[in-house]
């Protein structure tokens, strides 16, 4: 998997934030993130580039982990 997003939660206020965001890219997919505005998009995009830490979850690009591995990440997407 290139993407890897499990069970991803960061709560800002009560009911405010992304709840349990689970999904997998593979290589190759064209893959469209869309929502109306304050779905999340960012934040869980935030999370993928490890300048968040979610509260619960984990986050993988190209097996690297989104927040122990940033740097490694970050080399990986353009």
């Amino acid at each position: 998997m290139m993407i890897r997003l499990e069970h991803v939660t960061k709560e800002f206020a009560p009911g405010r934030g992304i709840f349990d965001v689970s999904f997998t890219v593979d290589p190759g997919t064209i893959f469209g993130f869309i929502g109306p505005n304050g779905s999340g998009k960012s934040t869980t995009l935030r999370h993928l580039m490890g300048l968040m830490v979610a509260d619960d979850g984990r986050a993988t690009i190209g097996g690297f982990d989104c927040w122990k591995q940033s740097k490694e990440v970050k080399q990986l997407v353009g």
